[in-house]
């Protein structure tokens, strides 16, 4: 089962994986859903914790290989400082120093969305993702907004079942430039209870 504790030393939560199930921290529907998982994997330990500005570099590497780094920089700064995160909230994955998951969600009028979601390629489909989009929704609930969103491009197949898996619905299609985006919404967030820094 992976393990979900407190890890002092790095200020996060570290979850340790042995065997075949993933289990999450609390009973809610979805995290019925996240027990459904079966991956074969390793024991090994991966700690979730917040971003910082010291990993703009791997998040260059593993995310914005073509963006440039005093864009990448401005963008952790902004989240680093913004009080209390009332606004967005971001989350690495490392495993033995080494980024191998981003996700953030950020506060948009009347909605959140999560956005921005990377695994590393050797990485995938191992449920990395699911429990990163959990932590990063459980975040979001401290905001009582009306909704969660969650973008995703028509030519993304993978990407949209997995959603749908695990929880979200259709709710509407926006047209870009280069891409139809579908968005997808996990119901109404603004009876839960907020998480924080030390609950993700």
């Amino acid at each position: 089962l992976w393990r979900g504790f407190k890890s002092p030393s790095v200020g996060g939560w570290a979850v340790f994986a042995k065997g075949k199930s993933v289990a999450a921290c609390t009973f809610t529907p979805f995290c019925v859903r996240l027990f459904a998982i079966r991956k074969r994997v390793n024991a090994m330990t991966f700690i979730f914790r917040p971003i910082t500005c010291d990993d703009a570099v791997a998040l260059q590497h593993l995310c914005w290989q073509h963006r440039p780094m005093n864009q990448i920089h401005d963008k952790l700064k902004r989240m680093v400082t913004d009080p209390l995160h009332e606004r967005s909230f971001a989350l690495v994955i490392a495993m033995d120093k080494q980024l191998i998951g981003y996700g953030e969600v950020g506060r948009w009028r009347q909605s959140a969305e999560i956005a921005n979601l990377f695994i590393a390629e050797g990485w995938r489909s191992h449920g990395l993702g699911t429990l990163l989009i959990d932590k990063l929704r459980r975040y979001a609930l401290k905001w009582h907004t009306p909704h969660l969103e969650i973008g995703v491009s028509q030519n993304n197949p993978h990407a949209l079942r997995l959603y749908q898996r695990i929880g979200f619905t259709f709710a509407y299609s926006r047209t870009t430039e280069q891409d139809i985006v579908d968005y997808l919404r996990w119901a109404t967030v603004t009876n839960g209870v907020g998480g924080t820094l030390d609950e993700v």
